[in-house]
């Protein structure tokens, strides 16, 4: 799969953050690589299976080898903008007109089933296929006042999606509609499965043992596997939620939470280590509250009561990173 993402424009910056989440469902079907659409070069599409061009930018320069090479049928799936552009060069490409929409659709419907869309994803390029052209439409959005306009549409070899379907996505969001496009693009012959991983978060010594006892059991009934992210010390130096009395509490003076952490152990449960005070050092970060606070990240609450992001943690670094995977095993030890 070849992913072609926008670089320019004032927020350019976000089309490499789209291009990786197109690239995380990859791995599904094969290899992938991730290319600036202004250094697309003739013929590359051609040499992989599928190529997802990712229109972040309003009219983002869009090189001429890489639009003959939409043209000449070479499968592509398009996500929002710049269609026109296509539109414009090849007027036979099976659309007539394509342009941006600013009603914001709060729902796709997707094989019968409706998905999400928060409106503050804003609107949508909206693709009129040409007169007597076949347009199979895949999906379509509910806009508001009850209408419906098509959401991602198929035209030959091209398939196109009226937005870039990764900001503000939930759980039950239109991603999962452009995710299982994948299916159809990619291995139209797989199986329908319906899996998901479960997974008990932020479990540490301040629990509640009868909800995590409760958790086992009803997840056991179901013969559900699931994970426990676990931390082994709590920690509330300021007393946030004691009444300013500073708190430090490990699991070993938690048996309660340690029998319920091995009833889960014993009814489908993997725990998994989740940080030793879930935070950073003796700081808030941003609150000075285990299971609230980042570990690997700084953060800090502004006036507005918003938290804000720092940066890295001190001495954290890609060549620290880097590096630890460099050193040499030690004797008789294998790398990780």
């Amino acid at each position: 799969m070849l992913v072609l993402y926008d670089t320019t424009g004032q927020y350019g910056s976000l089309g490499e953050l789209y291009a990786v989440q197109a690239g995380n469902l990859a791995p599904h079907f094969g290899a992938w690589e991730a290319v600036p659409v202004t250094k697309y070069t003739s013929g590359s599409a051609g040499k992989h299976q599928l190529t997802i061009y990712i229109g972040s930018t309003y009219d983002e320069p869009l090189p001429a080898d890489f639009l003959a090479d939409v043209a000449a049928g070479t499968p592509v799936l398009w996500l929002g903008a710049n269609l026109w552009q296509l539109i414009r060069k090849y007027p036979g490409i099976g659309f007539s007109t394509a342009m941006i929409d600013d009603a914001a659709p709060a729902e796709i419907h997707y094989r019968g089933v409706a998905l999400t869309r928060n409106p503050a994803a804003g609107g949508m390029v909206r693709a009129t296929p040409a007169q007597g052209v076949y347009a199979r439409t895949l999906a379509e959005a509910g806009l508001p006042g009850g209408a419906t306009a098509p959401w991602a549409q198929r035209v030959g070899a091209l398939t196109f999606v009226a937005e870039v379907p990764f900001p503000y996505a939930d759980f039950d969001d239109r991603y999962r509609a452009f995710a299982d496009l994948l299916f159809d693009l990619l291995a139209p012959q797989t199986q329908e499965r319906h899996r998901a991983l479960v997974r008990i978060e932020d479990v540490g010594p301040h629990s509640d043992p009868a909800q995590l006892r409760a958790i086992s059991d009803y997840l056991q009934s179901r013969n559900v596997p699931f994970a426990v992210a676990v931390f082994p010390v709590y920690e509330d130096p300021k007393g946030v939620y004691s009444g300013g009395v500073p708190i430090r509490r490990t699991l070993s003076e938690s048996p309660q939470v340690v029998a319920a952490l091995q009833d889960m152990s014993a009814h489908g449960g993997t725990l998994i280590m989740h940080g030793c005070t879930h935070g950073f050092a003796d700081a808030p970060n941003p609150y000075g509250v285990s299971a609230e606070d980042y570990e690997f990240y700084r953060a800090h609450v502004d006036p507005q009561g918003d938290v804000a992001l720092d940066g890295p943690i001190p001495g954290d670094s890609q060549e620290w990173a880097l590096a630890g995977w460099r050193r040499p095993a030690r004797s008789g030890a294998r790398r990780p």
